[in-house]
């Protein structure tokens, strides 16, 4: 997506993930070339607490929140939606994208699913995975 030099593109994720994305495309050409996009800023923080329209000028902006709801419990989703939409709120022509099942739409789950819920929530002393890697 930053491929375009005319779109300023900014990417907020937690600060391993963001550290992580540096190394794996440090190895390479091609992804040293596309961190030196002058229109690419990788932001290392959390979306709970990150101030957003710190983030970006005035304008229109296009928000994607793919692979982040899902984390989030229903209080912090609700958060998140409000942060957006004060975000939003007078940039016309601003988008926001999202993947989200809603969990009356999601199908009970199997065997397998249960268990693996129940190792993982085991495993993590039932905290989240994305609430681990932000206290690290």
């Amino acid at each position: 997506m930053s491929v375009n030099p005319d779109l300023l593109y900014i990417e907020v994720d937690l600060p391993p993930v963001v550290a992580r994305k540096r190394e794996l495309l440090g190895r390479t050409q091609e992804g040293r070339s596309v961190l030196n996009r002058a229109n690419l800023d990788l932001v290392a923080a959390d979306v709970e607490s990150a101030k957003l329209s710190d983030l970006v000028e005035d304008g229109p902006v296009c928000v994607v929140a793919e692979g982040l709801l899902m984390y989030l419990d229903d209080a912090a989703q609700q958060a998140v939606w409000r942060r957006l939409a004060e975000l939003v709120s007078g940039r016309a022509g601003s988008v926001v994208i999202f993947d989200l099942v809603p969990a009356v739409e999601q199908p009970p789950p199997g065997l397998l699913g249960r268990m693996l819920a129940f190792l993982f929530a085991r495993f993590n002393k039932g905290v989240f995975l994305c609430r681990t890697l932000s206290d690290s």
